[in-house]
């Protein structure tokens, strides 16, 4: 946890270049900045770094399955206003529907801001920056103003970012609706899309896998109930983080399928096709469920509910099931943990016992993704993950500094080019990919010997 000791300049060089590429020193004065994050060592840099710049409030809302308890501690000693319900858990209930209001509490806090600037003349009017990950809070906050359009007028400049392709495909839909239900111009403010950015999909989103895959060797090291040979391995979701994994299972001699409800290019990922393609499965609730039925290792990365109640009765007995996505919304974990006793320890793999067939399944994490198992004490380290956080910082800058009406107009906006190039040359210069490949690499390497 070298972050404690760190500034941003220290722990994240090329996150703390946004300042300098901007030309900015100090935010402008009233700046409150109110951000939905995983709450690790990168996210406290950047925080402690908008409060050295002047920011008048920061509010932090976390996620219970992705707060590091350090990060959470050391916030809160250091008088940021981090929400209670960051760590708010309860195994009975579906965890975005407890965020939902989490969410709900922290966006009435925006509104009661505003609120009280509407009597403050233009100088003293606030800047409110809506920073988010996984787009429901932005979602909140338009539905606010479409039920309150009086409130935008009462800040100053008033703006979100958003840095999860779930987040911003959720906006885009969000978007969408409302102009077809004919409820306004669907989003009410402008919102940076680091999503979408060309930096984080060619430069870190690649690395993701490299961070997953010693967390999914680690569980099947440590909680197989069946040898090698007789284990089945089914992963749910084509994309390139179900890829990399089906094919490393696969090259561990595990009888590997993947399995996606369209279309997937048969692809051996990273391994430069040296090992066996694995079986892709295309189909329907049919499909999915024959290969359920014949599998005892199950992973899941789709970001969206793959197994229903429905295929419960279909899980072979002792099947493991790891989440490799987001939230515990893959394998419906809360209908599995219905059949548990209620508690608000989520840092634990779960055993089930299906009703209808006496079978017993696993669950790791309480179903929550993989790589922010046990209190996120392995995740990676700020300097590992800084190019999204300097694209993150970037745009709140660049919303609260630059005078271009095209940037003031409600929607999704693009990081500049220029900018990007000027973050990837550094990402390259400091052989990033490089260095997360081989400490990874070799943390999944010790793993496969175990298996």
């Amino acid at each position: 946890m070298r972050w404690i000791a760190q500034n941003l300049r220290e722990g994240m060089p090329i996150a703390h270049s946004a300042f300098t590429a901007l030309g900015v020193s100090t935010l402008p004065s009233n700046t409150h900045i109110f951000a939905s994050q995983h709450l690790l060592g990168t996210v406290a840099l950047m925080v402690k770094a908008f409060r050295e710049l002047g920011a008048a409030d920061i509010h932090v809302l976390g996620k219970c399955y992705s707060t590091l308890p350090a990060v959470h501690a050391h916030l809160r000693d250091e008088g940021f206003k981090v929400e209670e319900r960051s760590v708010h858990f309860d195994s009975h209930e579906p965890f975005d529907r407890g965020f939902a209001v989490s969410t709900h509490m922290f966006c009435e806090k925006i509104k009661s801001l505003l609120e009280e600037a509407s009597t403050s003349p233009k100088s003293c009017k606030p800047n409110v920056v809506v920073m988010d990950d996984g787009g429901m809070l932005l979602e909140k906050v338009n539905d606010m103003l479409v039920k309150n359009p009086e409130l935008r007028s009462n800040a100053n400049r008033f703006f979100g970012v958003e840095q999860t392709s779930s987040g911003a495909n959720r906006l885009y839909e969000y978007n969408e609706r409302h102009k077809i239900s004919g409820k306004g111009a669907g989003l009410r403010i402008p919102v940076h899309n680091v999503a979408r950015s060309r930096a984080k999909l060619t430069c870190e989103s690649p690395l993701i896998s490299y961070f997953t895959l010693p967390r999914v060797l680690h569980h099947v090291a440590g909680a197989r109930r069946v040898d090698r040979k007789n284990m089945e391995a089914l992963v749910i979701g084509g994309g390139p983080i179900g890829l990399t994994v089906s094919q490393r299972l696969d090259g561990l001699g595990i009888a590997t399928k993947l399995f996606d409800r369209k279309s997937v290019v048969e692809s051996s990922s990273a391994d430069g096709g040296c090992r066996p393609r694995v079986p892709i499965h295309c189909g329907g609730d049919s499909e999915l469920i024959e290969l359920i039925s014949s599998s005892n290792l199950i992973i899941g990365a789709t970001g969206k509910t793959s197994v229903t109640p429905g295929m419960f009765p279909h899980f072979q007995h002792d099947t493991s099931l790891i989440s490799i996505s987001s939230s515990d919304r893959e394998f419906s974990a809360c209908d599995l943990r219905q059949y548990t006793k209620r508690t608000n320890d989520w840092n634990k793999s779960v055993e089930v016992v299906i009703p209808e067939t006496k079978r017993s399944v696993t669950l790791g994490y309480s179903g929550f993704p993989l790589t922010f198992d046990d209190h996120c004490s392995h995740a990676g380290e700020p300097e590992e993950m800084q190019l999204t956080m300097a694209l993150l910082i970037a745009s709140v800058l660049d919303g609260l500094t630059t005078e271009s009406p095209e940037r003031e107009v409600p929607g999704m906006i693009n990081v500049g080019e220029e900018l990007q190039d000027y973050f990837i040359a550094q990402f390259n210069h400091l052989e990033i990919a490089k260095i997360v490949e081989e400490k990874y690499g070799r943390l999944a390497a010790a793993y496969e010997e175990r298996i």
